[in-house]
């Protein structure tokens, strides 16, 4: 599970609330992701913090090009992924074996202008209860492994399957 700062708004007298999604230059978000009031809970707001994954919602792209509007589907699911990249390296995801999904992609910074490190994420939206993401990972990675498999549960567990051998990652796929 990802558990995410919740942020509030408000306008006329309503609450609208919000996750960031990435960090780009200057800790500017790449998405703000709205969040529909019937997906909160009571802990949500005392918390402060939203949690992924999110089972029965949908991901709908707001007017301008930041924004993503997270609704009500009990027929969709929305996971959210992030891999750490090495110092002074990068990462990259790939979400595979997923057909109807709808692919959301995401940067972070590791320092204000990205030098330190540029770490690769997705917001998928899908119909399946589970997911499967290949990742790689460049820069000082200190014994960590470099290439693998992450799948992620709609019940938040999640299966890390660091693999040093490309061969064997083929055999996989």
């Amino acid at each position: 599970m990802v558990k995410l700062h919740l942020y509030e708004k408000e306008v006329d007298k309503k609450t609208f609330y919000y996750v960031e999604i990435g960090s780009v230059a200057h800790g500017r978000p790449v998405y703000l992701l709205w969040i529909n009031r019937k997906l909160l809970t009571q802990e949500h707001i005392e918390t402060r913090r939203f949690v992924f994954p999110v089972k029965g919602a949908r991901i709908e792209q707001g007017k301008n090009s930041r924004t993503l509007i997270l609704k009500p589907d009990q027929e969709k699911n929305v996971f959210y992924y992030l891999k750490g990249c090495g110092y002074r390296g990068n990462s990259n995801v790939e979400v595979y074996d997923c057909g109807d999904c709808k692919i959301y992609k995401f940067w972070e910074y590791s320092s204000p202008r990205g030098s330190l490190g540029t770490s690769e994420g997705v917001l998928v939206e899908t119909s399946k209860e589970m997911i499967k993401i290949k990742w790689s990972r460049t820069g000082r990675l200190y014994g960590s492994a470099p290439i693998g498999i992450t799948i992620l549960h709609i019940d938040g567990r999640v299966e890390e399957l660091p693999i040093e051998d490309e061969e064997l990652l083929k055999e996989l796929e």
